[in-house]
């Protein structure tokens, strides 16, 4: 488990290499048709708070689309609530249903947004 208290302390190495270890094992027990073991690291995986990380830097700063709002209004998030948004985090599989907005266009119109 990695420990730190900001944004900017995260060793982003170590958690790549950690969520690409995993994800290696899983593909070699899959390979192996060792489906307890794939079940078992994909939970690890799952609940880990690297692969957590990983998902909201991957979201919130490497993505193309990273400053258009979403459905929130909210277009960039600040490092405090990247880290916060990373502890809250959920992954149980379960989807929310689509919520659909209008946001305005360059030229004036609306599109939706879900």
């Amino acid at each position: 488990m990695i420990r730190f208290k900001e944004w900017k302390e995260i060793p982003w190495n170590d958690i790549q290499l950690f969520v690409y270890d995993l994800q290696n094992k899983i593909y070699c027990h899959a390979k192996k048709n060792r489906i307890g073991l794939v079940r078992h690291c994909q939970n690890k995986l799952v609940k880990s708070m690297e692969a957590k990380l990983l998902a909201v830097r991957s979201v919130s700063q490497d993505n193309r689309g990273k400053v258009t709002a979403g459905i929130d209004k909210i277009a960039k998030l600040n490092p405090e609530q990247r880290l916060k948004l990373a502890r809250k985090l959920v992954l149980d599989g379960k989807a929310s249903k689509i919520r659909r907005v209008f946001i305005p266009k360059s030229n004036g119109k609306l599109r939706s947004l879900g």
